[in-house]
């Protein structure tokens, strides 16, 4: 195991109590969902920062950035509920493969979790941000849907 997948595994335990790491079929899939779930918690706490935020704005921006938050809602919506995964992982592939395949699993959860942490440590959120973080938050589901399907 690489080190920065150690390094990983050694932080999301102490962010997502459970988490056990990707060594069965079963640890794939209940980590899976145990960050899915978090991310999920973290994205609801970045739209109550929101609804702090929109006290401030006129009415021209606050309906910008309702439409922003509206899809961080749906976001947190789409990443509950999405399909869980492993097939890939635990398929026919060569050990290398899999290797290949769980070091790209680390990674992209790696990013997710520094992104949410990111964007819960934003002392001034502004409507620029939100927008940015949607899209990085929609390209990183989009991906985990593809290295997990």
């Amino acid at each position: 195991m690489s080190n920065t997948a150690a390094n990983f595994f050694n932080r999301v335990g102490l962010l997502i109590p459970g988490f056990k790491g990707y060594k069965t079929k079963e640890e794939l899939r209940d980590s899976d969902y145990k960050i899915r779930l978090f991310t999920q918690n973290t994205v609801e706490i970045f739209i109550q920062k929101i609804e702090k935020y929109k006290r401030e704005l006129d009415s021209d921006e606050l309906l910008e950035v309702d439409f922003q938050q509206k899809d961080l809602k749906i976001f947190s919506v789409k990443v509950a509920n999405q399909k869980f995964g492993y097939k890939a992982f635990f398929g026919d592939d060569s050990s290398e493969d899999s290797a290949k395949l769980l070091e790209m699993i680390v990674e992209h959860d790696k990013s997710l979790i520094d992104l949410l942490q990111e964007a819960n440590e934003v002392k001034q959120i502004n409507l620029e941000f939100i927008k940015t973080l949607n899209d990085r938050l929609n390209n990183i589901l989009h991906e985990r849907a593809i290295l997990l399907g």
